[in-house]
């Protein structure tokens, strides 16, 4: 085990729940949803969907009682490019909060075997406890999951945008990433959380 793995329930388990849905996200697919949405458009791909999803966790789109996704004021930045606002989003965002401040404590840097064996076996051991109350907000959970540390999503959204927007060098080849200076402005601890809810979402942290 290389770096900081004391996370507590509570977060293992918000980092599951905004994790879920989401599968694939470049910088790429965010702009491209954003526009979408900013457009109007109603019928979104599987995967703006899936990319919807993570704005609303970055506090970027709403959702109405009806679930559809609308944009809030500062959606249009993120549909030109604006990868700075996106970035102190990010990073708020519970998984990528954990992965920053374990490669911090790693020395700057992680194999993508590393987080999964380190960070998705707490993620394994966590949801095998809650399981029973996972279960019920999610009746298809079967049994325990790594997810947002397994290997696609680490490789796919966590290293792949980290590496857009900045916060990390990511060499897919060798499957190494590496801190920059910018992830170690980025982390912060923060006094008060900020838990979102929208129609039709589970509170299954309120069980807790």
């Amino acid at each position: 085990m290389r770096g900081d793995t004391s996370i507590s329930d509570f977060e293992a388990l918000r980092a599951y729940m905004e994790s879920r849905g989401i599968a694939i996200a470049g910088l790429r697919d965010i702009v491209d949803a954003a526009s979408k949405i900013l457009e109007g458009k109603e019928k979104l791909s599987k995967n703006e969907r899936r990319v919807a999803r993570l704005l609303w966790h970055l506090g970027l789109v709403v959702k109405t009682p009806s679930g559809k996704v609308r944009p809030t004021p500062q959606l249009e930045a993120v549909s030109q490019g604006n990868t700075a606002l996106l970035a102190k989003r990010l990073a708020r965002w519970t998984p990528m909060r954990i992965l920053l401040r374990y490669m911090i404590a790693s020395g700057g840097s992680a194999t993508l075997e590393d987080v999964v064996r380190d960070l998705g076996g707490v993620m394994k051991r966590v949801t095998e406890k809650y399981l029973p109350v996972l279960k019920l907000a999610y009746p298809k959970l079967k049994c325990p999951v790594s997810k947002p540390f397994n290997k696609h999503v680490v490789d796919t959204v966590l290293f792949k945008l980290g590496a857009d927007l900045g916060f990390l060098k990511y060499d897919r080849g060798r499957g190494v990433a590496y801190l920059t200076e910018l992830a170690e402005e980025y982390v912060e601890q923060h006094a008060v959380e900020v838990i979102r809810t929208a129609p039709r979402s589970p509170i299954i942290l309120a069980a807790v």
